[in-house]
C-alpha cells in the first residue's frame, strides 16, 4: 500500500505542477498530496494489480 500510496501522490502532483517549476516544487507537491491524501482518495484512484 506504501508504494500504491507513492505512485498515486506523484502522480497527482505531476498534474499540479506549472512549466516554471522544477524538482524541488514537484517534491513539495508530492509530499501535500499524501498529507491530503484520504482513504476515499487512494480508493478511487489507486490502480494495481496483483500477480
Amino acid at each position: 500500500a506504501a508504494v500504491a500510496l507513492m505512485g498515486l501522490a506523484g502522480e497527482m502532483a505531476r498534474e499540479q505542477l506549472t512549466p516554471a517549476e522544477g524538482n524541488v516544487s514537484y517534491r513539495n507537491h508530492i509530499i501535500d498530496q499524501i498529507f491530503l491524501m484520504t482513504p476515499k482518495i487512494f480508493g478511487e484512484k489507486v490502480r494495481y494489480e496483483i500477480r
